[in-house]
């Protein structure tokens, strides 16, 4: 899952750190919405990105999908 990648690449505790934040921000009362729908999910990678942080599997399947669809032009 999303959620057991981005525990395995940053650590139990930046990930809660993180969700934290973004349950906040969105003010979620339950921080295990943050990766349960778009929003939350979509700023919690922004903030990964913004904290200098990084996830290279996500990398990795973002890199695949775009050279698939490079080469099917």
């Amino acid at each position: 899952t999303l959620e057991g990648i981005l525990k395995k690449e940053l650590g139990d505790k930046t990930f809660l750190f993180i969700q934290k934040e973004v349950a906040s921000e969105l003010g979620y009362d339950e921080m295990n919405r943050v990766n349960k729908n778009i929003e939350g999910a979509a700023r919690f990678i922004e903030l990964i990105y913004e904290k200098r942080y990084r996830i290279p599997t996500l990398e990795e399947i973002i890199e695949k999908i775009t050279r698939l669809r490079n080469n099917g032009k």
